[in-house]
């Protein structure tokens, strides 16, 4: 079931992103406010599209490395407790709430969240915020590992594709056909990338929990002319 999976996410990533770059400029122009200042939380590189055969690579990797690092590794309860992460610290940062992100985000990637964080308007802050219910796909694009002296350090990101407000709009639509297919386009337009990169230490005791140590969030309304005609990454 690996490859279809990771097949089948990529080809949403890439279905999602062309009908994105398909807007004309006149639509991208007159219908989207500009922002004086570009969504973004921390200055790390973004990543639209990753490979395919990468992604097949990664999860290999995670797959049968970390069942040598460690055996009681369950890969669905780490994709989904990394979502409830995201959720946790993506609304809490909307909100402005830095403070309650010391157990949970690095310190040094907190400072720099909250001087980004300064510089967005209100609407920019609100899309911060991420309902799991409106994440189209979520992909495992990086596994790097590092050791410490008598550590060893596993970092994990995930990219995940969000379109605010796109479930509640279906829903609310669910019974007029066109109206669904309006909101769907309607809300294409919004895709916000979310990038988080989460590491754990393996100590000789026990491993610590996994800590955020970088994070983005970016539209890619605000970054159309870098990746139009793009291939991934």
């Amino acid at each position: 079931m690996l490859y279809p999976s990771i097949t089948k996410a990529a080809s949403r990533i890439a279905l999602t992103c062309n009908r994105k770059f398909t807007l004309s400029a006149h639509r991208a122009q007159n219908e989207r406010p500009k922002n004086t200042h570009p969504l973004m939380l921390m200055d790390i590189p973004r990543i639209l599209v990753p490979n395919l055969f990468e992604l097949i690579k990664i999860r290999l990797r995670v797959k049968f490395r970390m069942m040598q690092i460690d055996p009681a590794f369950n890969y669905s309860e780490f994709s989904k407790g990394t979502l409830q992460a995201v959720t946790t610290v993506s609304n809490m940062i909307s909100k402005g709430d830095f403070e309650s992100l010391s157990d949970l985000v690095h310190d040094k990637a907190i400072k720099s969240i909250q001087q980004n964080y300064q510089l967005l308007n209100s609407n920019q802050k609100s899309l911060i915020a991420v309902n799991p219910n409106d994440v189209q796909v979520q992909v495992h694009y990086m596994f790097e590992e590092a050791k410490a002296d008598s550590s060893l350090f596993v970092k994990m990101g995930l990219l995940y594709y969000v379109v605010p407000g796109f479930y509640d709009a279906v829903q609310n639509s669910m019974l007029d056909p066109l109206k669904q297919m309006e909101m769907r386009q309607k809300f294409q337009d919004d895709l916000i990338v979310v990038d988080y990169r989460f590491v754990r230490e393996y100590a000789q005791d026990s491993p610590s929990d996994w800590l955020i140590t970088e994070l983005n969030h970016w539209a890619i309304a605000d970054h159309e002319e870098e990746f139009k005609g793009r291939k991934p990454n």
